[in-house]
């Protein structure tokens, strides 16, 4: 367990630099004096700002090397009359990176990050004033923002407010909050003359003849239950999420639905039926097990189906994944919690000297024809075909990346250019709206928090259930867990929380 005293010292450390940081030291490479226009194309002289993403180690990425010479964001600062200068951060060392980024205070002019202003990201520097209120500006301007204003739903632009203000931009949004879902591969089914499990114990029982025709990893997930919880959920709890019991807001992660499902998950690793690295397994590694054939079972996102499918086949020639419906539980439950609306936002530095050119810039993304050249590249869409090649791939998924306004169920230019679109689509249409695990998810930045930070990122929950997975505790440990939970200080967390729940403030998803 690590030092609960060094942990509350860095978190005060951070807060204090990011206050630090908001009083001018940032990044800016913008503030030329050129008049804001009512396009990007429209100014005389580009618009030059930084932007941090998250890179997802894309090979493409590191092979380009310094993305201001890649022929996709040249091409996209000649149509918008930018000059795109992005800070790429690690996908295995995300946290890290942006934790150090804001410490440092040398922070780029636009912010990329995933999900909306409750990220544990981007939680603490909103609400130190590091990012600008844009309430003002878009009301102003929002008749020059049409593209944007119509691309990005209404409902998207109220869950991203922080105590009724505007502080990011919800570029990318689900048309479909189940972002979640369970892969098999079919063509072991077929060989083994399996039908598709519904059930856990179906589940188990295919899993155990994949184990027995040499398969290394019949299911496998990913580093602190990301994409792991494809054994948790049925029983009707999550890892992130928080339900009503007895009139009170509790995190599931102490609930004794949860000490079910590790005790399951335990018993599926004590008889070779789940990767042993499952709650270590970097997202790199994790990729390379499923798509190199080691791997029978895994839940992912539904919009990466044919990422999937093609990274088997360049290993596998006849492997091939199909999406199933969730696994239902002792109890019913089925699917993976329902996602938040927003699935990625974009902030502006407060000392950045050209917000609205930046918004115009969005602007311009979410018009058709930017659309279009970040679905086809330099391609028209009748002679566009998507790649099939490793290289081709990983080239076409950095140009996915950069189709920043989005509808991140799936892209719509494509969809049906795809052989595994009618499949992705007939699932989203026909078995998404039937689960889903509808939850709340309690906002990290809740003053009582502060004093026992480990709650916040679930450190406590994830280094008990990882020894309990393991075999390093006995499963009636998590009682422990529950009652070390309570005692540090989660009462008052729970206590916040459901005066939140009551005064109306918690979206239930």
């Amino acid at each position: 367990m690590r030092n609960k005293k060094v942990k509350m010292l860095a978190a005060m450390l951070l807060v204090t630099v990011l206050l630090a940081a908001c009083s001018g030291k940032n990044e800016t490479t913008g503030g030329d004096t050129t008049p804001q226009s009512a396009s990007p194309t429209a100014a005389a002289t580009p618009l030059k700002f930084s932007m941090s993403i998250n890179g997802g180690d894309n090979p493409y990425i590191t092979k380009v090397g310094n993305l201001a010479n890649d022929k996709y964001v040249q091409e996209i600062n000649k149509r918008a009359n930018v000059e795109l200068d992005f800070k790429v951060k690690s996908h295995k060392n995300y946290a890290q990176e942006m934790q150090l980024m804001f410490a440092s205070g040398v922070i780029p002019d636009l912010v990329l990050d995933a999900g909306d202003t409750t990220s544990p990201n981007i939680a603490v520097a909103v609400n130190s004033g590091v990012f600008m209120q844009l309430d003002e500006l878009l009301e102003k301007h929002k008749a020059e923002l049409p593209n944007l204003m119509k691309a990005i739903p209404k409902e998207a632009w109220e869950q991203e407010k922080v105590g009724g203000k505007q502080y990011g931009v919800p570029v990318a949004y689900l048309s479909n909050g189940l972002n979640e879902s369970l892969y098999i591969r079919k063509d072991l089914l077929t060989k083994y003359n399996l039908k598709a499990p519904t059930t856990l114990d179906e589940a188990v029982q295919v899993m155990k003849v994949f184990k027995q025709n040499g398969m290394k990893y019949p299911y496998s997930g990913r580093e602190k239950w990301s994409y792991t919880s494809t054994f948790i959920y049925p029983f009707g709890v999550a890892t992130n999420r928080w339900n009503v019991v007895n009139n009170e807001m509790v995190p599931d992660t102490i609930r004794p639905e949860m000490k079910e499902a590790l005790a399951f998950n335990r018993k599926l690793r004590e008889d070779g039926l789940m990767d042993p690295e499952t709650l270590t397994t970097s997202s790199t590694d994790w990729t390379n097990k499923i798509k190199t054939g080691q791997v029978g079972m895994f839940t992912h996102v539904p919009s990466s189906f044919r990422d999937w499918n093609e990274g088997l086949k360049a290993h596998v020639t006849d492997g091939e994944f199909i999406i199933i419906p969730a696994l239902k539980g002792p109890r019913g439950a089925a699917g993976a919690p329902v996602s938040p609306l927003i699935s990625a936002s974009i902030y502006i530095n407060k000392n950045f000297k050209e917000p609205l050119r930046a918004l115009k810039f969005l602007d311009w993304l979410a018009t058709e024809d930017a659309q279009a050249f970040l679905s086809y590249g330099f391609e028209t869409k009748e002679n566009f075909k998507l790649p099939t090649e490793t290289d081709k791939l990983n080239e076409y998924t950095f140009l996915s990346t950069l189709r920043f306004v989005r509808d991140s169920t799936f892209n719509k230019n494509t969809i049906d250019l795809d052989p595994n679109g009618k499949v992705l689509k007939d699932f989203l249409a026909n078995v998404a709206p039937k689960e889903g695990y509808h939850a709340y998810k309690v906002p990290s930045d809740l003053t009582a928090y502060k004093k026992v930070p480990e709650l916040k990122n679930n450190d406590l929950f994830y280094e008990y259930a990882a020894k309990i997975f393991l075999g390093q505790l006995p499963v009636d440990a998590f009682d422990d867990y529950v009652k070390e939970y309570k005692k540090r200080g989660g009462e008052e967390v729970i206590k916040e929380a459901t005066q939140l729940f009551k005064d109306g403030k918690l979206i239930k998803y």
